[in-house]
Protein backbone atom coordinates (compact mmCIF):
# COMPACT_ATOMS: atom_id res chain seq x y z
CA UNK A 1 0.00 0.00 0.00
CA UNK A 2 1.45 3.32 -1.00
CA UNK A 3 0.69 6.76 0.32
CA UNK A 4 1.79 10.37 -0.31
CA UNK A 5 3.45 12.54 2.30
CA UNK A 6 2.57 16.25 2.72
CA UNK A 7 5.48 17.12 0.45
CA UNK A 8 4.07 14.88 -2.31
CA UNK A 9 6.55 12.01 -2.03
CA UNK A 10 5.28 8.50 -2.64
CA UNK A 11 6.23 6.05 0.09
CA UNK A 12 5.69 2.33 0.50
CA UNK A 13 3.36 0.98 3.14
CA UNK A 14 4.58 -0.15 6.55
CA UNK A 15 6.26 -3.55 6.66
CA UNK A 16 4.17 -4.76 9.59
CA UNK A 17 1.40 -7.33 9.87
CA UNK A 18 -2.25 -6.56 10.00
CA UNK A 19 -4.24 -7.29 13.13
CA UNK A 20 -6.06 -10.16 11.43
CA UNK A 21 -2.77 -11.81 10.44
CA UNK A 22 -1.52 -11.57 14.04
CA UNK A 23 -4.75 -13.04 15.41
CA UNK A 24 -4.58 -15.95 12.96
CA UNK A 25 -0.98 -16.74 13.99
CA UNK A 26 -1.89 -16.61 17.69
CA UNK A 27 -4.86 -18.93 17.14
CA UNK A 28 -2.67 -21.41 15.23
CA UNK A 29 -0.05 -21.34 18.04
CA UNK A 30 -2.81 -21.92 20.60
CA UNK A 31 -4.09 -24.95 18.70
CA UNK A 32 -0.58 -26.40 18.45
CA UNK A 33 0.03 -25.82 22.17
CA UNK A 34 -3.28 -27.48 23.07
CA UNK A 35 -2.34 -30.51 20.98
CA UNK A 36 1.17 -30.80 22.47
CA UNK A 37 0.33 -30.13 26.14
CA UNK A 38 -1.15 -33.57 26.96
CA UNK A 39 2.00 -35.23 25.70
CA UNK A 40 4.18 -33.19 28.04
CA UNK A 41 1.92 -33.59 31.08
CA UNK A 42 2.04 -37.37 30.65
CA UNK A 43 5.83 -37.27 31.00
CA UNK A 44 5.61 -36.86 34.79
CA UNK A 45 3.68 -40.12 35.03
CA UNK A 46 6.23 -41.85 32.84
CA UNK A 47 9.03 -40.45 35.00
CA UNK A 48 7.40 -41.81 38.18
CA UNK A 49 7.00 -45.24 36.55
CA UNK A 50 10.64 -45.26 35.42
CA UNK A 51 11.75 -44.21 38.91
CA UNK A 52 9.63 -46.95 40.47
CA UNK A 53 11.06 -49.62 38.16
CA UNK A 54 14.59 -48.39 38.90
CA UNK A 55 13.89 -48.60 42.62
CA UNK A 56 12.50 -52.12 42.20
CA UNK A 57 15.71 -53.22 40.47
CA UNK A 58 17.80 -51.65 43.24
CA UNK A 59 15.68 -53.32 45.94
CA UNK A 60 15.94 -56.73 44.29
CA UNK A 61 19.68 -56.34 43.86
CA UNK A 62 20.20 -55.22 47.47
CA UNK A 63 18.13 -58.12 48.76
CA UNK A 64 20.08 -60.57 46.61
CA UNK A 65 23.32 -59.29 48.15
CA UNK A 66 21.83 -59.58 51.65
CA UNK A 67 20.80 -63.16 50.92
CA UNK A 68 24.30 -63.99 49.64
CA UNK A 69 25.78 -62.70 52.88
CA UNK A 70 23.18 -64.65 54.87
CA UNK A 71 24.10 -67.84 53.00
CA UNK A 72 27.78 -67.25 53.83
CA UNK A 73 26.89 -67.01 57.51
CA UNK A 74 24.43 -69.93 57.43
CA UNK A 75 21.32 -67.87 58.19
CA UNK A 76 19.27 -68.61 55.09
CA UNK A 77 17.48 -71.50 56.83
CA UNK A 78 16.53 -69.55 59.94
CA UNK A 79 13.16 -67.87 60.30
CA UNK A 80 14.72 -65.05 62.30
CA UNK A 81 18.27 -63.92 61.91
CA UNK A 82 20.37 -60.88 61.32
CA UNK A 83 23.56 -59.59 59.80
CA UNK A 84 25.62 -56.47 60.20
CA UNK A 85 26.16 -54.32 57.13
CA UNK A 86 29.01 -51.81 57.19
CA UNK A 87 27.71 -48.25 57.27
CA UNK A 88 24.16 -49.36 58.04
CA UNK A 89 24.34 -51.57 61.10
CA UNK A 90 22.28 -54.57 62.12
CA UNK A 91 19.70 -55.81 59.64
CA UNK A 92 16.95 -58.23 60.67
CA UNK A 93 16.39 -61.18 58.35
CA UNK A 94 13.63 -63.63 57.53
CA UNK A 95 15.02 -66.78 55.89
CA UNK A 96 18.07 -64.81 54.82
CA UNK A 97 16.20 -61.91 53.22
CA UNK A 98 15.53 -58.37 54.47
CA UNK A 99 12.80 -58.08 57.10
CA UNK A 100 10.80 -55.40 55.28
CA UNK A 101 10.69 -52.54 52.82
CA UNK A 102 12.16 -50.10 55.36
CA UNK A 103 15.35 -52.19 55.60
CA UNK A 104 15.54 -52.35 51.82
CA UNK A 105 15.13 -48.58 51.53
CA UNK A 106 18.12 -48.17 53.86
CA UNK A 107 20.18 -50.44 51.66
CA UNK A 108 19.36 -48.78 48.33
CA UNK A 109 20.18 -45.41 49.79
CA UNK A 110 18.11 -43.36 52.17
CA UNK A 111 18.88 -40.23 50.16
CA UNK A 112 17.34 -41.84 47.10
CA UNK A 113 14.21 -42.94 48.92
CA UNK A 114 13.43 -40.22 51.45
CA UNK A 115 12.44 -37.45 49.04
CA UNK A 116 10.19 -39.40 46.71
CA UNK A 117 9.23 -42.57 48.56
CA UNK A 118 7.75 -43.61 51.89
CA UNK A 119 7.41 -47.00 53.53
CA UNK A 120 4.18 -48.41 54.87
CA UNK A 121 3.37 -51.55 56.82
CA UNK A 122 -0.15 -52.93 57.23
CA UNK A 123 -1.70 -52.75 60.67
CA UNK A 124 -0.51 -55.64 62.77
CA UNK A 125 2.62 -56.31 60.69
CA UNK A 126 4.82 -58.69 62.64
CA UNK A 127 7.26 -59.99 60.05
CA UNK A 128 5.62 -63.35 59.62
CA UNK A 129 6.14 -65.30 56.40
CA UNK A 130 4.22 -63.84 53.47
CA UNK A 131 3.45 -60.50 55.14
CA UNK A 132 3.78 -57.49 52.86
CA UNK A 133 5.31 -54.05 53.33
CA UNK A 134 5.40 -51.36 50.69
CA UNK A 135 7.49 -48.54 49.24
CA UNK A 136 5.20 -45.98 47.63
CA UNK A 137 5.76 -42.81 45.60
CA UNK A 138 4.64 -39.73 47.53
CA UNK A 139 3.99 -37.58 44.45
CA UNK A 140 1.64 -39.97 42.66
CA UNK A 141 -2.08 -39.40 42.13
CA UNK A 142 -2.78 -42.53 44.16
CA UNK A 143 0.44 -43.27 46.08
CA UNK A 144 -0.54 -46.75 47.25
CA UNK A 145 -1.08 -47.72 43.59
CA UNK A 146 2.30 -46.33 42.54
CA UNK A 147 4.32 -48.67 44.68
CA UNK A 148 6.50 -51.70 45.18
CA UNK A 149 5.14 -54.29 47.56
CA UNK A 150 7.57 -56.66 49.22
CA UNK A 151 6.26 -59.93 50.65
CA UNK A 152 8.49 -61.84 53.02
CA UNK A 153 9.53 -65.36 52.01
CA UNK A 154 7.09 -68.03 53.14
CA UNK A 155 9.76 -70.62 53.84
CA UNK A 156 13.39 -71.64 53.59
CA UNK A 157 13.40 -72.26 49.86
CA UNK A 158 10.95 -69.57 48.77
CA UNK A 159 12.32 -66.16 47.77
CA UNK A 160 10.46 -62.97 48.65
CA UNK A 161 7.81 -61.71 46.24
CA UNK A 162 7.97 -58.26 44.67
CA UNK A 163 5.04 -56.58 42.95
CA UNK A 164 5.14 -53.24 41.15
CA UNK A 165 1.83 -51.40 40.80
CA UNK A 166 1.89 -48.44 38.39
CA UNK A 167 -1.87 -47.96 38.01
CA UNK A 168 -1.90 -44.88 40.27
CA UNK A 169 1.25 -43.18 39.04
Amino acid sequence: MEYRTESGEIRGGGGGFTLIELVVVIVILGILAAAALPRFTNLSREARIASLKGLEAAVRSANTMIHAKAVMTGQQLRFRGGITIAGIGYLALRYGYAYGASDLSLLVGHAFCKDDYSVTFPRGYSGNPGETSMLYHKGAKDPLKCSISYSLPIGESAPPVYHVDTSGC
